[in-house]
């Protein structure tokens, strides 16, 4: 990631209350979204620049705020011009988004290329994933291509588990995209350590499944950038 392939990657938290790159990272920076959010008339591409924190591998993240903000210290404005000003600074840029609708959110989505939906497979998740879908769907967001992820997917499924794969996408009109092993252990240092999964285990079955999902991702968006151009010439 970062700078492989000589592609720039940003990454945007912009979970205001909660947000976990930068603990999941293991990054700790001077400045955050908050600076941002506090001098909206001075964003431009080197005030967006100077609140970055690079990570080693070259990823260049955007962190939330240390404390605790209102989700309406954003607004519609601001986040679509931060989300702008980062394209043109950066060839991918991914935005880490909270579980709210808000205006600001709306902004956000209406300018991505793709959309990343996760869920798992519990009653609750699916019944919320469902809700989110017809959200996008009354917004006119359903233009936007969307992936429906399964995260924490077991193989087999045994006597008392809550939900059922082929249940679960019936239920949301659709297939999976990606699945992603259950590896709670792996995860869980991982994230606690601020270190790839490669760094604790390699090649693990969840490792895989990730890879495997963002590459997926970087041949639709490649292919949608070549579309894009092509439209243009």
């Amino acid at each position: 990631m970062g700078q492989a392939a000589g592609r720039r990657v940003a990454l945007l938290d912009f979970d205001l209350q909660f947000g976990t790159c930068g603990i999941y990272l293991d990054l700790a920076g001077q400045a955050s979204l908050a600076d941002l959010i506090a001098s909206p008339e001075r964003l431009d591409r080197s005030l967006l620049q100077g609140a970055m924190t690079r990570h080693k591998s070259g990823l260049d993240v955007l962190l939330a705020p240390a404390a605790i903000m209102p989700m309406d210290s954003v607004s519609p404005e601001f986040a679509g011009a931060c989300i702008e000003i980062a394209r043109q600074s950066y060839d991918v840029v991914i935005v880490d988004l909270p579980c709210v609708w808000t205006g600001w959110s709306y902004e956000v989505l209406q300018r991505s290329d793709l959309l990343m939906l996760v869920t798992q497979l519990s009653v609750a998740s699916v019944r919320h994933t469902g809700r989110q879908m017809e959200t996008l769907r009354a917004q006119g967001l359903d233009s936007v291509p969307l992936k429906l992820v399964l995260n924490r997917h077991e193989g087999g499924w045994g006597l008392g588990r809550s939900a059922h794969g082929k249940d679960a996408e019936k239920a949301l009109g659709r297939p999976f995209d990606h699945q992603i092993a259950d590896n709670y252990r792996l995860v869980s240092e991982a994230l606690n350590r601020g270190v790839g999964l490669a760094a604790i285990e390699r090649r693990s079955k969840v490792e895989r499944d990730v890879e495997a999902m963002f590459n997926d991702v970087a041949e639709k968006l490649a292919a949608s950038a070549a579309k894009d151009t092509a439209a243009t010439v």
